[in-house]
């Protein structure tokens, strides 16, 4: 069993949005994709349901307080071999001596961590809004970056906009972006989350849909 910060939050009951499926699909031969909206906008609910619509491999990290250590998210990383292949694996362990080169090391260990992979597959990184620039996590994503094999597709969920070590990577082309004006919900689609929660008078939704912005937690 994995730690709850590497399961993949359930996609099942969920409202497709077909619409930002159809953004996704089209970001997909893309590098990385950054979805970005404040908290409760839904950004969680939206990938995990639309990964529930393809059978990409997909490995899931949700960032926290404690992964400014890097030897705890590697740590974490360590864990995941075993749901990906049953042949042993042994990845690049970050000892005291790689810290001062810590840059290499995160391409090092990436690129043995993605060969375990046939392509296509996802690696999600949640709430990276906790990406501090004093971290070590903005040079533990842009190693990702680097690292990843044609095929490969990072999706990075966050509250906030790219930080300014990922610079060069959202001036680039393989770098995709859905924003908070988008992440909102449209009148169709809140009228399917409310109809789902015995809510049928299309005024007293419109109402709530207007008020609340298109906020997902709001209008539930």
């Amino acid at each position: 069993m994995l730690p709850a910060k590497l399961t993949r939050p359930s996609g099942a009951g969920l409202i497709a949005r077909e619409r930002l499926f159809r953004n996704l699909d089209r970001m997909r031969g893309g590098r990385c994709i950054w979805v970005s909206g404040p908290a409760g906008a839904g950004k969680t609910s939206l990938i995990s349901s639309w990964l529930e619509t393809n059978k990409h491999k997909t490995v899931w990290y949700q960032i926290d307080a404690g992964d400014e250590d890097p030897a705890t998210v590697f740590h974490y990383f360590h864990l995941l071999p075993k749901t990906i292949t049953r042949r042993r694996v042994e990845l690049p362990h970050l000892t005291p001596e790689y810290l001062p080169a810590l840059e290499a090391f995160i391409r090092r260990f990436f690129e043995a961590f993605f060969a375990l992979f046939k392509t296509p597959f996802v690696l999600i990184f949640d709430n990276c809004q906790e990406a501090r620039a004093e971290s070590s996590l903005p040079l533990i994503l842009d190693g990702a970056l680097n690292a990843l094999p044609e095929g490969g597709l990072i999706i990075c969920l966050s509250r906030e906009e790219p930080p300014p070590a990922l610079a060069r990577w959202r001036a680039d082309h393989t770098f995709k972006y859905i924003g908070w004006d988008e992440l909102r919900f449209t009148e169709a689609e809140a009228e399917a989350l409310a109809r789902r929660a015995g809510e049928k008078d299309a005024a007293i939704i419109h109402t709530i849909n207007s008020l609340t912005r298109g906020w997902a937690v709001g209008l539930r």
